[in-house]
């Protein structure tokens, strides 16, 4: 059902170090054709001139509301925009994305046009920021799930799903969640919960949201100890479906795990013997957590304890990962 009066929407957007980039993101903010927006801008003590760039554009648009914080990394200036948010709904875009000028709009439709919690669109992956965004033949193909139906599906088809942008929530989901301070695959700790605590959630496959994808991140550079956050979160989800007796989602969140060992295998250089020794240490851990579980079929236990070279193991996992 579409409300009658139009809805507050608030939009995140944490801002450290993103320069070169801020403006592509903030012209495709305010230049939504959904104008009834909050814009919260969280500069997390930037050393470069973002600040002084969110304070030039909150002079422009008196929709944006600019935090100024001590740095203290993206999950503590995305909660300070949350304890912010006055919106009916919430978003996240990263200060380095763009978004479509009709994404929020987008958004809110799915939302409440389906009744749901949580609508979702997708990304297309760009290696420079948009100068003019295409016009788009919206399919407004949505399709609406249950929490767990959307778990199930981010475990086995669309690892996307685990990323907090491109969406839009009710806000009262974040009533008690916030991101993990400290941790990067911040994500990791908190799409599940969400998806879980939402009685039904829609997503399309347009899309709408931009994604930036540039060497200097996290992400895209040399592995590191703070990648092993990820076993941290994925133990949690892990346990979370284990108390709740969701066999099939933890016997997926262990299949995860596994393959993050697998990949973390790969990507660590050779040099890095004592990342390298850790990574091992979990992937033995993993495979008695997967034969303790009793989820496993014969057939899958002697596929997973079959000692095979790490690069094999990943083209095979993908493979597994399809078998149903």
């Amino acid at each position: 059902m579409i409300k009658s009066k139009e809805a507050l929407v608030s939009i995140v957007i944490p801002v450290y170090k993103v320069e070169k980039y801020i403006y592509g993101c903030l012209e495709s903010v305010i230049t939504q054709s959904y104008k009834n927006l909050e814009i919260i801008l969280v500069d997390d003590g930037s050393p470069d001139k973002c600040g002084i760039i969110c304070d030039k554009f909150a002079k422009i648009d008196q929709r944006i509301n600019v935090i100024h914080k001590k740095n203290g990394g993206v999950s503590e200036a995305r909660n300070y925009g949350i304890e912010k948010a006055r919106g009916d709904y919430i978003t996240f875009v990263d200060s380095d994305d763009q978004i479509h000028p009709e994404m929020i709009k987008y958004l809110v439709e799915g939302l409440e046009k389906s009744g749901a919690d949580i609508s979702i669109c997708g990304y297309s992956k760009v290696l420079e920021p948009v100068d003019e965004f295409p016009k788009l033949n919206l399919s407004n193909d949505w399709k609406v799930k249950s929490g767990e139906k959307v778990c199930e599906r981010m475990y086995k088809k669309d690892a996307s799903l685990v990323v907090v942008y491109k969406k839009m929530y009710k806000k009262e989901l974040w009533r008690k969640l916030r991101f993990p301070v400290g941790k990067i695959h911040e994500d990791e700790f908190l799409s599940y919960k969400l998806f879980m605590n939402s009685v039904k959630i829609a997503y399309s496959e347009d899309k709408l949201y931009y994604y930036l994808k540039r060497t200097g991140s996290i992400m895209n550079t040399k592995y590191s100890n703070l990648r092993l956050d990820c076993f941290e979160a994925i133990e949690e989800q892990i346990e979370y479906f284990k108390e709740r007796r969701i066999n099939n989602l933890e016997k997926e969140a262990l299949k995860h795990k596994f393959y993050f060992c697998i990949k973390g295998l790969e990507e660590v250089s050779e040099n890095q013997k004592d990342l390298q020794k850790k990574l091992k240490v979990e992937y033995k851990r993993t495979l008695r957590q997967i034969k303790r579980s009793q989820l496993f079929t014969k057939e899958e236990l002697v596929w997973y304890f079959e000692p095979k070279s790490n690069r094999l193991c990943n083209i095979l996992y993908w493979k597994i990962r399809k078998l149903r």
